[in-house]
Formats: structure tokens, sequence, C-alpha cells
């Protein structure tokens, strides 16, 4: 599918804007919350303003993408048909892969963008930030993307088709415990280390959508959707 040149370029600055208030923000609060109490005031200042003019950026990014997908582009294009038909000649096509793992993708950056917000404004009041399930489910459900796509991509490369799918689903069973579990152990506390795993996750969610979109298609292996 063709976009309109002027439409595709404004996703593609909002999206570098939006990415890199995703990997800055994080690393700055880390850094906030480490700090003597009469240092964090001017550090939440700056964080309160960069979310709220950067974070709108996100939904640019998501309305300029739906424009796209509807087919705001050159005469002839299907659309959001292009991305759905699941099969070509009984065979995954790439772009109906990469369309919905980058669909995830970007649900959970936006997910995690208004979590980190309300972690601003709450430690800007002096309220404690919020602890426990907000956290173990986006690190559960962000990891579980991480593990499958991982081990479907690698498998699948292999040859290994079947053995990918059944590979990748243990490895989200893992994923999800474990997401679970840290996100608990790190939401108990107000340390950094729950910002930088913030930070951690985020990058890769944005390494995965970058390698789905400059990858070549792969050989699949079979039927591994």
């Amino acid at each position: 599918m063709t976009a309109n040149p002027w439409l595709i370029t404004l996703h593609l600055i909002t999206l570098f804007i939006w990415v890199g208030h995703l990997l800055l923000t994080p690393r700055v609060i880390a850094y906030a919350v480490s700090r003597p109490e009469s240092e964090r005031e001017p550090l939440y200042t700056w964080l309160r303003r960069s979310w709220n003019l950067l974070s709108p950026a996100g939904l640019v990014v998501l309305a300029t993408g739906l424009l796209m997908l509807f087919g705001v582009g050159w005469p002839g294009d299907r659309g959001i048909l292009d991305y759905l038909a699941p099969r070509d000649n009984g065979a995954p096509t790439y772009w109906y892969i990469t369309f919905h793992v980058k669909l995830v993708s970007a649900t959970l950056l936006m997910l995690w963008d208004f979590w980190m917000g309300a972690q601003i404004f709450r430690l800007s009041r002096g309220a404690a930030p919020r602890r426990a399930w907000a956290l173990a489910t986006l690190m559960a459900l962000s990891g579980a993307l991480l593990a499958y796509v991982a081990a479907w991509l690698s498998l699948s490369a292999l040859g290994l088709g079947m053995t990918s799918r059944y590979v990748g689903y243990g490895l989200v069973l893992l994923a999800v415990t474990g997401g679970i579990v840290a996100g608990r152990k790190l939401g108990r506390t107000d340390s950094r280390a729950k910002y930088m795993a913030l930070h951690g996750v985020a990058a890769a969610l944005v390494v995965l959508i970058v390698i789905l979109i400059i990858a070549r298609p792969l050989a699949f292996g079979g039927d591994t959707v």
C-alpha cells in the first residue's frame, strides 16, 4: 500500500519524537526519585511539562497510522484489506504478521506512556507511586509478546514451523509469570529500578517494531500464525 508522502512523513516525525520521549523520560524519573527531596521538585516540574508536550505525539502517530491504514493514499489502495488478508496462496503474508505485531506493540507502548504519566503526576504531588498490578500486568503482556515473537522469528527462520509455535507458547507462559512476579516485586518499592525496567521494556518493543519494519520477508516455515 502506498501512503500519501506528507502523511507518512508526519507519521514518522511524530513517531521519532514519541519514541525519544518514551526512552528518555523513564531515565529522568529514575534519576529524580534517587535524588534528595530538596532536588526533586525542579525535575518533577520538567517531567510534567515534558509529558504534557511530548506524550500527545503518540496520538498523532495513532491518527496518521489509522489514516494510512484506511486507505488515505493513492487511488487503487485497498487500505486495511491489504493488512487483514491473512493468507496468500495458503501461506501467512508478511504484512499481515507485521501489522498485528506492530499494532500490539504500539498499544502496549501507549499503555506504558499513560502509566508513566500517572506516576509523574503522583510524584509531583508528593503522593506515593501506584504500585502492584498495573506495572505487573504491563510487564507480563510486553514480555509475552517479546518472548513469542523472538521464538517465532528465530525458529521459523530455521524452518521449524510448528515447533516455533509451541516453543513460543511455552515462553509466553514463562514471560507472563516472570512479568507478574517482577512487576509486583518492583512495585513494592519506590526505587529507580522499576523506571529503568520501563525504559528497558519500551526499548525492546521499539527494537521489535524496527526489526519488523526493515526485515525482509522470512521463510516462515509453514503454519506459524
